[in-house]
């Protein structure tokens, strides 16, 4: 009914409700716009290959994104960078079209590095792989993962 509900830029607010009868109701509908992306990983495939002889971690990783949102734009490839910071690396990329909703994007990449950044030696005579089995992907969700660890001939 009128005056009972009054809107002021983006706040809502109901009532008075005082004269209203137990168990009155009335519908109410909203409608608003969500412009930022809704990624969703729909498979993710992770590889991890160690090799004790090169004192080397191979990370290949293969994705399969989906946008789920309404629309946006991701970017482009060829904008990508490395970069190192305090604590960690970072890589920026962009996909090279635009993704709007409901679009696929597909793509994998690899990289090494040195393994005793993330193997220890324990005193029971075991190794220890400390290692995120998925990097996250800001505001994204994963559907499916899959984490493939490749050890060096031998080790079980």
């Amino acid at each position: 009914k009128p005056g009972f509900v009054s809107r002021n830029t983006n706040i809502i607010t109901y009532g008075s409700f005082s004269d209203q009868e137990p168990g009155a109701f009335d519908e109410l509908l909203v409608h608003y716009e969500f412009q930022q992306a809704i990624l969703t990983v729909k498979g993710l495939r992770r590889d991890l290959e160690i090799s004790h002889w090169g004192g080397n971690l191979a990370v290949e990783e293969h994705f399969n994104l989906t946008h789920d949102g309404a629309k946006d734009e991701i970017g482009n490839v060829s904008t990508s960078r490395l970069r190192n910071e305090r604590d960690t690396t970072v890589l920026e990329f962009r996909p090279r079209y635009p993704l709007f909703g409901g679009w696929n994007y597909t793509w994998y990449y690899g990289y090494n590095v040195p393994l005793g950044d993330f193997l220890r030696h324990h005193k029971s005579g075991r190794y220890i792989l400390n290692i995120p089995f998925v990097n996250p992907l800001h505001n994204a969700a994963f559907d499916h993962v899959q984490v493939r660890i490749i050890l060096p001939e031998g080790a079980r």
